[in-house]
Order: structure tokens, then sequence, then C-alpha cells
């Protein structure tokens, strides 16, 4: 039954959040986020870059089992997921800006 809940109502629940965070998007976020290409590289370096280390850092720092290591490792190698777009709505931050890092990210 648990099992049910979360295989059928985590994604269920990060679409709507994600389509919700979408919603309030206007072209001119993505206009003003194009004319501010150091933000954009900033974005990129802290996925691309930082993240992989310090989940690096942590796997190296921590004794973990193997599993679980490269589970973290995993996650730390992504580039940001749906719910980054979330965090940023919540804590009031560039939304475009985490969208359209992602986008470059992504092809």
């Amino acid at each position: 039954m648990l099992k049910t809940v979360v295989d059928v109502g985590v994604p269920t629940l990060v679409f709507v959040a994600m389509t919700v965070v979408g919603t309030e998007l206007t072209a001119d976020d993505f206009r003003r986020v194009g004319r501010q290409p150091g933000a954009i590289f900033v974005a990129l370096l802290g996925q691309v870059i930082l993240l992989p280390v310090i989940g690096g850092l942590f796997v190296h720092g921590l004794e973990l089992q193997p599993a679980i290591r490269w589970g973290v490792l995993l996650v730390a190698a992504c580039p940001s997921g749906g719910m980054a777009n979330v965090y940023s709505h919540i804590g009031r931050g560039n939304v475009a800006l985490t969208r359209r890092s992602g986008f470059l990210l992504a092809g």
C-alpha cells in the first residue's frame, strides 16, 4: 500500500509543484535572465562543478554503505531537478534563472 502511494503520489506532487511554479513565469522573466550571462555562468558552475565536489567530499568523509555512497554521488552529479524550481520559488529566488540553467544543462 505504501509503495503504491509513494510510486503514484510523489511523481504527482512533483508534477503539480512544477506546473504551479511554471505557470507564474513569463517571457520577460527569461529575457531578464538572458541579459545576465554572469548569473547563468554561476548557476552552471554551481551545478556542474561545485555540487559534485561537495557530494564527493561528503561521501569521502562519512562511512557509508557502497550503495548509499554511489546514490549520493549520482544525485550530486545530476543537473537540478524539477524541485529546484519549487525551492527557488519558495525562497523567492529567480525561478527563471533556475529553469534556464537547467535547460542549458539538458541540451
